[in-house]
């Protein structure tokens, strides 16, 4: 049975025990079936939402996770776990899909988002990639998966007391403020009619780039078509972008419901990992500068344009 449980010590830091998840496999086997593959649909769990093409064939789907960090019956790690498998095409990448297909998945992980939140007792949801080893995929088919619990999460949690600490003093959004210093700077990398994409001034990682909309926006669930046609526009140009480094990458949204908050969706790609200096001191040393960083990342798309 799944646990979740709070370090007394580091009042912000929890961690859930998920023994089960032990028993899943790390990569898909040579000679196996892709569970996520056309064909294997009987080896499915039952599906959630099917997002189809015209032709009736299916282009994204929604599952429940066969091995969840959190579900509705483990009392101690309460929540929801989906999977998202965003192309029925083995060995595609992220950016590889069209715009087209990329508009509907990001229709579909509207439709999931809204779907998870009408649970009862579900608090917040986030929305998350990993593709590539470095990263942590533990499918070599494309997925993301969405996670839905009744606790906050505490990074999240965090950005939200900032914001609002901010919003009471100013009387506007931080982030919109730094949407402002940030479209004008080098480190500056893509905007289209609804959103921008830069590199944060304190990366994380190299190449670190965060995408949001222009306009002052809370709720992912609340875009219009024409935002989300605008949204699979910047992520496939950043992530085409962002895939010559030939490394792979995490995503995950942010978003929420209070006014004072401003959803994006933070892109790190993972040349590196993180060792002791920065596990041990919470303190981050990145090799490359952030306005490098959105030079290269500037260049590589005005060459694909």
């Amino acid at each position: 049975m799944n646990e979740l449980r709070h370090d007394r010590i580091h009042p912000r830091r929890w961690i859930v025990l998920t023994p089960k998840r032990a028993k899943r496999h790390l990569h898909r086997l040579k000679g196996k079936t892709c569970v996520f593959c056309p064909g294997s649909e009987e080896l499915l769990s039952e599906g959630i939402i099917t997002t189809k093409d015209r032709k009736g064939n299916w282009m994204v789907k929604v599952l429940p996770n066969k091995f969840p960090a959190f579900s509705l019956k483990y009392p101690r790690a309460y929540g929801l776990h989906w999977v998202i498998i965003e192309t029925p095409h083995h060995g595609d990448a992220f950016h590889d899909l069209t715009q087209h297909h990329m508009e509907k998945v990001i229709e579909t992980y509207v439709l999931a988002m809204k779907k998870m939140l009408k649970t009862k007792d579900i608090r917040y949801v986030l929305l998350f990639k990993n593709e590539g080893r470095e990263a942590g995929t533990s499918q070599d088919h494309m997925h993301s998966q969405m996670i839905g619990t009744n606790k906050k999460f505490p990074h999240v949690e965090e950005e939200l007391e900032t914001c609002r600490k901010y919003w009471e003093e100013h009387h506007r959004c931080i982030y919109c403020d730094e949407i402002k210093r940030e479209r004008k700077s080098p480190r500056f990398v893509y905007k289209n009619r609804d959103f921008i994409a830069f590199c944060p001034y304190a990366s994380l990682y190299p190449y670190n780039t965060i995408v949001f909309p222009l306009k002052h926006m809370p709720d992912f669930t609340k875009m219009s078509k024409n935002q989300m046609s605008s949204l699979a526009d910047i992520m496939k140009k950043v992530l085409t972008a962002i895939a010559t480094l030939g490394v792979g990458f995490n995503f995950y949204l942010h978003t929420s419901h209070k006014k004072y908050h401003h959803f994006h969706i933070e892109i790190r790609p993972r040349p590196n990992i993180f060792a002791g200096f920065e596990l041990g001191s919470g303190i981050v040393i990145n090799t490359e500068p952030p306005e490098e960083a959105a030079k290269y990342l500037r260049k590589k798309i005005r060459k694909r344009r």
